[in-house]
């Protein structure tokens, strides 16, 4: 840690900051007070030069009137100049600024002269031009620039013109002594250091308030000229031909075109702020050393005590007693005594800490439910033991780690995804029956919330939640909505089958009781009594057809219908059941074409139950034929298995209906509109009794009006299987010694030896084999190590039983067993029964007592379908 800065230097610091403002102020005002001086400078100096310039114009302004007073003598318009001269010499006298006074012609000579005697020659004007200007412009003028007189003084000529008839003849010509010009200036009383300078148009100095004159007939500076060039009045700063810099009021007078300028040295402007500027700076360093003799003398007095403070702190905070020094600083002995306390409440403050670190630690470890914190990249940072085991590995393998080393790709993302929508939003968030895959292909749904976890600053730094597996729940909600749904189906179809039953029922109960009432009255002919015996015998074949279908239908949900197997020939049982249904197909000019390969037999079966099957497919299709159509029937060996197509040219089948076309009471019209009769049951019975015989049943159709394909595939017995029993033999027995299942890998589960043993024996007979466990676990465990072709597994077993045993088996993997046939062999018997196994994932449902040859047939034909 870098070594801070002592309190002493912190309160010298505090001096120098507090002083600095305070300096600058000073140092402002300074600024300030001699900018405002130089503004009040600045306009006296204006004002005095705008001053002297009235006083030029007011000087120049009597001369002119003089001669103007003077051009109205009555000697001067009586041309009498020796009287003009003595007047005009005492008006010289009397003025007292002038020099002389004189009389010209416009040609520029000399008529009168006061400065010279009468009868002496006077010489020619030394710039008549300027006489000229003023005869042209008939007006008075002031000389550009001054002649040297007699007495070496330089002179200003004012010119008054003298109107004769309209016109100028002669002119008046005064002299204004200079040092007239410089009176003006000495009568003003300027400052000390201010210098007033009279400048000629010429911008030659005319007069000045020097004392020795030096500068009498110097150039003006460019400077005063530029200025002026631009204004009549104003201030500038100026520097001399001697490089002395000035600040300069100026005016231009209105009379003479001649400028005045009234200056003060800069220096002497300057020394005032420079004097205010070093006194500011001599009072501040007087301040700071004052200041800092002050803050260290304090800050002694406070440091040491603290000082003391922080060697006893470490010991205080350990709670032992340590004598503290004394302060005459108030706050410094509250510092010492807040610290004491401080220790004593962290002390108590660290034991109610540890008592909620202990309780929150049991619940932590305590909940089932699993509680994590991850940090802002999604790593673990903490997980409880029953988060651990949700996850599937041990908390050693999660912390440290992020999701995608937990989970599958896919489900990481999506735990990413709600995770940044917790950071991002700020807020909880609750996450339902939402699907992960571990890494070790465990599928699980979890019910999360997710809540940001923040630092003592409220910054958020990760994510806080708690999980709970609800897979069970869930299937147990899926299974409920299956249920219901089935029921639902089941409710509509009974509704449905209902109407449909009570019109097959009383359509040829209505012929058969008509034609009874018609025949009773012995009113009929011959003909007419042969008919109605014909329709009698028909409508009572058709209703004993729609017992027996409903009967069968009854024994099969109900698990009780029985096969009396043995090995059979296709051929006359497919031949007889031709021989029934062919006067029908004659009545409606049908025509029934059969090919029947002998090859393809024989098989294990019950003769009347496979009968039946073609008796219905044949019926079926003759019913759903046009007049003049064709149905064809053949039989031929496939693949170990015999083949029996049905295929007919009538309406065809929607494809809509094709998925539930084996189901029972459906039907592709069942409306009061339909061309059809019959319950719905015969495809259902024919599907129900091929697949007790270890079969499948298909269909297929191009369509409606291009007719529909039935194909029925039926286990072919190898060579070793005997032939038909005798009739007296009991059935169920036929079941052949050997070699139906050899080579099937069977998993037989059941938590009763006799009944496991039973069904083992049975299924090894057939030369399958069989591996026995009489638990789930068990069970589980020898699917996933044995991989076997099928499962058989009673349904009533302690602590997990069968229903539980199938849902966690199909929660594996493929490639670990998941997708295994399985068998549910049960002593329920119902409709419901048989639903709830098939809705927990059982292929078929067997009841108990299990026929042999039944179980036989059902084992090999899902081994087969696998």
């Amino acid at each position: 840690m870098a070594r801070l800065p002592p309190l002493r230097r912190h309160l010298v610091v505090l001096v120098l900051v507090t002083l600095a403002p305070v300096l600058a102020f000073a140092v402002w005002l300074v600024f300030r007070g001699n900018a405002q001086e130089r503004a009040q400078l600045e306009h006296g100096l204006e004002e005095t030069a705008e001053a002297l310039s009235t006083a030029v114009d007011r000087e120049i302004d009597r001369g002119v009137s003089t001669l103007q007073t003077l051009a109205t003598s009555e000697n001067l318009r009586t041309g009498d100049l020796e009287r003009f001269r003595t007047q005009a010499a005492a008006v010289v006298l009397a003025h007292g600024g002038l020099e002389y006074v004189l009389l010209a012609d416009a040609s520029g000579r000399q008529l009168m002269n006061v400065l010279v005697p009468a009868g002496e020659p006077l010489p020619p004007l030394a710039r008549p031009e300027l006489i000229r200007d003023v005869l042209e412009n008939g007006h008075a003028l002031v000389s550009e620039r001054g002649d040297a007189g007699a007495d070496g003084h330089l002179l200003i000529g004012v010119r008054s013109p003298i109107l004769r008839a309209g016109r100028s003849a002669t002119l008046l010509v005064a002299s204004v002594a200079r040092r007239s010009i410089g009176n003006l200036i000495a009568q003003h009383t300027f400052p000390p250091g201010w210098t007033a300078t009279i400048y000629n148009r010429e911008g030659h100095v005319l007069a000045t308030s020097d004392v020795d004159r030096a500068g009498l007939g110097r150039p003006a500076t460019p400077a005063i000229l530029d200025a002026v060039a631009r204004k009549a009045t104003g201030v500038a700063q100026i520097s001399t031909t001697d490089r002395q810099r000035f600040y300069a009021g100026f005016a231009r007078p209105s009379l003479s075109g001649w400028v005045v300028t009234v200056g003060v040295p800069l220096d002497a402007v300057e020394a005032s702020l420079r004097r205010s500027l070093l006194l500011v700076a001599a009072a501040g360093v007087l301040s700071i050393l004052l200041a800092l003799g002050a803050a260290l003398v304090i800050g002694r007095r406070i440091a040491d005590p603290l000082v003391a403070l922080a060697a006893a702190a470490p010991a205080v905070v350990r709670g032992e007693r340590v004598a503290l020094p004394g302060s005459s600083a108030r706050e410094i002995a509250d510092l010492f005594a807040a610290l004491k306390t401080a220790a004593d409440d962290r002390e108590s403050a660290e034991q109610h800490a540890a008592e909620a670190h202990r309780l929150l630690r049991a619940v932590f470890d305590g909940t089932t439910d699993g509680v994590f914190v991850k940090d802002l990249g999604g790593r673990y940072v903490m997980i409880n033991e029953a988060g651990a085991r949700l996850i599937g590995q041990p908390v050693e393998d999660i912390v440290d780690h992020d999701d995608t080393t937990l989970f599958d790709a896919d489900s990481a993302a999506r735990i990413a995804a709600q995770d940044r929508e917790v950071i991002v939003t700020g807020e909880p968030r609750t996450y339902e029956n939402f699907s992960v895959a571990t890494a070790a292909g465990h599928v699980r749904s979890y019910l999360s919330t997710k809540a940001p976890y923040r630092d003592a600053t409220g910054r958020i730094v990760g994510v806080i939640g708690i999980t709970r597996d609800v897979t069970e729940r869930q299937r147990a909600e899926e299974e409920r909505e299956r249920l219901l749904a089935v029921a639902e189906e089941a409710n509509r179809s009974k509704d449905q089958f209902l109407a449909v039953l009570s019109h097959e029922l009383r359509t040829p109960l209505n012929a058969v009781i008509g034609w009874v009432g018609m025949l009773r009255s012995m009113s009929l002919e011959p003909a007419t009594s042969a008919r109605a015996l014909d329709a009698i015998d028909r409508n009572g074949r058709a209703l004993a057809q729609l017992v027996s279908d409903l009967l069968d239908v009854s024994r099969i949900v109900s698990g009780k219908l029985r096969l009396d197997t043995r090995a059979i020939n296709l051929v006359p049982v497919i031949e007889a059941a031709l021989d029934a249904v062919r006067p029908t197909a004659d009545a409606k000019s049908i025509r029934i074409q059969s090919v029947l390969d002998p090859r393809a037999s024989p098989v294990l079966g019950d003769p009347d139950r496979l009968q039946q099957v073609v008796w219905n497919l044949v019926a079926n299709a003759i019913k759903f034929t046009p007049a003049s159509g064709q149905v064809r029937v053949s039989l031929r060996g496939v693949d170990a298995q015999a083949e029996i197509v049905v295929a007919d040219t009538g309406v065809g089948i929607d494809a809509q209906l094709m998925p539930y076309i084996f189901e029972r009471f459906r039907q592709g019209d069942s409306s009061s509109t339909r061309a059809h009769g019959g319950l719905g049951l015969g495809l259902a019975l024919v599907k129900h009794l091929t697949e007790l015989h270890g079969g499948t049943v298909e269909a297929d159709s191009l369509g409606e009006g291009k007719g529909a394909t039935f194909i029925v595939r039926l286990p072919l017995m190898v060579s070793s299987v005997r032939t038909a029993p005798e009739r007296g033999e009991p059935a169920g027995t036929s079941v052949g010694p050997n070699a139906r299942l050899a080579g099937l890998r069977v998993v037989v589960v059941d938590d009763d030896p006799d009944s496991l043993d039973m069904l083992s024996t049975l299924l090894r007979q057939q030369k399958a084999e069989v591996r026995m466990a009489t638990s789930a676990a068990e069970a589980l465990a020898l699917v996933e190590d044995w991989l076997p072709h099928l499962v058989v597994a009673d349904v009533e077993m302690p602590d997990e039983d069968g229903y539980s045993l199938v849902r966690r088996l199909r929660l594996l993997s493929p490639d670990r067993g998941g997708t295994t046939p399985t068998v549910a062999v049960t002593a329920y018997g119902r409709v419901e029964d048989r639903i709830r196994s098939v809705s927990a994932g059982f292929d078929l449902h067997l009841p108990k007592p299990v026929e042999p040859a039944e179980l036989i047939a059902v084992v090999a034909n899902l081994a087969r379908r696998r």
